[in-house]
């Protein structure tokens, strides 16, 4: 690909991200009061987030194959099909809520793992599309695009749900899904240039040895996998718990996403160029130092504006979290193996990780919110010793391997 096309790849995948950041502005706010609307328990908040979510068990499953797949096929078709899923996805949720039938979230979340698995083609489609040494800026700013929305709609999502309801912003966020799917069909240009050379048998096989962590990156493969349980134990349940507890609404709801998306816009390309130039393992550190400040904060809190402030917070963590852990990633594997490994990292990670919602879900429902923030908070001290004395800095990959 020559210089020209890789940026115009970029550019076409940072309004494909902006696109997304419309989708998710308001559904960010508003999915786990969605599931409690239908008058389903907190647990069952989780159960779904561990069937559907990013790290949920249909994703996991699905990871390694569509990994196979990308390196394969190609990167656009997964990304496709992924894009497809997500719409599929809103569209039932949006039949939920004008039938009133909460069976109905079960085959939407389904959909929804199932779009996730194109996360791994699309790192890997921005990855080459940018030099080696520019990966985490590249990384970063496709998360700026995806978050500057969040910034100005969630509030408005939240208004629009305090007065009309779910329903419409669910037939919005389809709309939009269906565009950023033309925008991807019609706009961005393949970048594998050498397909895995694999077989029939070559997903099964690759499957299961995708999940066996490279030997350079098990401390890594762990201590992500790990991260990924703990947070689902407390955080990750935040607004369903406070919804309860508290009972916000979505306008509240609105203010407490706007305000850590401004804070991921404002520091992630920064935190980007800051892991070009300075490496992965302190950023990955400093992210979960950040995180273990913010359960310390929301296991005390009892005004919404203290919500709101350690909730923002939460957006450092995932400006130092992002650019570090995917540059981790791309720089470590060739260009041909770079779907499978991110893949297989995402298996890995999503196996171990998947059930976090759910035991959380069944803590609160049996001890509470500050059970449940109280055993995320515990829990983060182990993927933390494993990023400090478990992970070492991996140097870019030369740039006739990685592409």
């Amino acid at each position: 690909m020559t210089k020209i096309e890789k940026r115009t790849n970029l550019r076409i995948a940072a309004v494909a991200a902006f696109f997304s950041g419309l989708a998710s502005s308001t559904t960010q706010t508003i999915w786990q009061p969605f599931v409690l609307s239908f008058g389903l328990p907190v647990s069952t908040v989780g159960l779904l987030e561990t069937l559907g979510s990013f790290k949920g068990i249909v994703t996991s499953l699905l990871y390694p194959v569509s990994g196979w797949l990308a390196d394969k096929k190609g990167r656009k078709p997964v990304i496709m099909v992924g894009t497809l899923s997500l719409a599929l996805a809103f569209g039932l949720y949006l039949l939920a809520g004008i039938t009133g039938e909460g069976w109905l979230l079960f085959p939407g979340v389904i959909f929804m793992g199932i779009s996730f698995t194109a996360d791994p083609a699309f790192n890997a489609f921005v990855a080459e599309s940018a030099h080696a040494s520019q990966r985490g800026a590249a990384f970063s700013a496709i998360m700026v695009a995806s978050t500057t929305p969040v910034i100005f709609l969630s509030i408005l999502g939240g208004l629009a749900v305090d007065r009309w309801g779910f329903t419409p912003i669910y037939a919005l966020t389809t709309v939009l899904l269906g565009i950023r799917l033309m925008l991807i069909s019609g706009g961005i240009r393949e970048t594998l240039t050498t397909a895995a050379e694999t077989g029939l048998s070559a997903p099964v096989w690759d499957t299961l040895r995708s999940l066996i962590p490279p030997k350079r990156l098990r401390g890594f493969y762990l201590a992500t996998a790990l991260d990924s349980f703990v947070w689902g134990l407390g955080f990750h349940l935040l607004f369903a718990m406070l919804r309860v507890e508290h009972g916000f609404t979505a306008f509240q709801f609105g203010m407490m996403i706007c305000t850590r998306a401004l804070v991921v816009a404002l520091t992630q390309m920064p935190m980007g160029r800051i892991v070009d130039r300075y490496g992965y393992k302190a950023m990955l550190v400093a992210s979960e130092v950040v995180g273990f400040v913010v359960l310390v904060g929301l296991l005390f809190s009892e005004s919404f504006l203290a919500f709101t402030f350690f909730h923002a917070l939460f957006g450092l963590s995932i400006s130092t979290w992002v650019p570090a852990q995917l540059s981790l990633q791309t720089n470590s594997v060739p260009e041909k193996e770079r779907g499978r490994t991110m893949g297989g990292l995402a298996a890995f990670r999503g196996l171990i990780g998947a059930s976090g919602p759910l035991v959380g879900g069944l803590i609160y429902d049996h001890y509470g919110y500050h059970a449940a923030i109280l055993a995320n908070l515990v829990g983060l001290l182990v993927p933390l010793a494993l990023f400090i004395f478990a992970v070492k800095n991996t140097p870019p990959a030369e740039e006739g391997r990685t592409g």
